[in-house]
């Protein structure tokens, strides 16, 4: 159905543009009167008044003296100099920096009293309890038959078996979406560092015979990884389902 509508849509589309096409009548164009454009004399103007310059009154020789405001020499050297300060700098600016929070944006206020927007093209910030904008995080805790990541725009949940029908469960704006590996076992599950800083991936050692499965949370999203110990390995039989529970309007896979 979804196809005979675009089919349709795109029928109309072409049809419109046709009809609007037929419906042009040509008209000559007026004769032109004898002589030329070229012929015309031109529009004159008065001179510009003059107008002296003058220097505002005041004492200006302590401008620039703290040096607070001083910026790298202008051109690209300068420009790299600028940005690869600032980078230094919010790495490690804190919480007491921070101006405001949206969902793809943070704005920080720096030394200098002037403002800059960190923007990211996927979600950096998620509400807590409180409903106050927070850090996305993707360290893995320990929950009930599993784990979970909780200020995360996925709000990710881990079963502690490979093969449970809710192995994977992630949930936005109250749509909801489960993954189970069919044909998976069991495995045996821990957790470490991706990155060297938290502990944001989880491994089933022998999901099946030479075969292992990785979960990283990422940023804003969820990264599923199917490890084989050798070339040979993966003979058995894996299935992903996807299990959309109460995907409503507007939910975005």
């Amino acid at each position: 159905m979804l196809a005979v509508v675009v089919a349709s849509i795109t029928s109309f589309s072409l049809i419109s543009s046709m009809l609007m096409f037929v419906a042009v009548e040509a008209v000559a164009a007026p004769a032109l009167a004898a002589g030329s454009v070229l012929d015309l004399p031109s529009i004159g103007s008065s001179a510009a008044p003059d107008r002296a310059s003058s220097t505002p009154a005041g004492d200006f020789s302590s401008v620039g003296d703290s040096g607070a405001h001083e910026l790298a020499p202008a051109g690209p050297e300068g420009a790299g100099a600028n940005e690869a300060a600032l980078n230094e700098w919010l790495a490690t600016a804190t919480e007491a920096d921070v101006v405001r929070r949206s969902e793809y944006a943070t704005t920080y206020r720096t030394p200098d009293g002037s403002f800059v927007d960190v923007t990211t093209p996927y979600p950096s910030n998620v509400r807590d309890v409180d409903d106050r904008w927070v850090p996305g995080q993707t360290r893995l805790e320990a929950a009930a038959s599993g784990w979970r990541t909780d200020k995360h725009p996925l709000n990710p949940r881990f079963a502690d078996r490979a093969d449970s029908s809710r192995a994977v469960v992630l949930t936005r704006e109250g749509h909801e979406v489960t993954f189970s590996l069919t044909g998976a076992g069991p495995g045996t599950a821990s957790t470490q560092s991706s990155n060297g800083k938290v502990r944001d991936s989880l491994i089933f050692r022998g999901i099946a015979p030479q075969v292992d499965l990785e979960h990283v949370v990422e940023q804003s999203s969820v990264k599923e990884t199917v490890i084989l110990a050798t070339p040979n390995a993966g003979t058995s039989s894996l299935l992903r389902v996807l299990t959309p529970g109460r995907l409503g309007r507007g939910a975005v896979l």
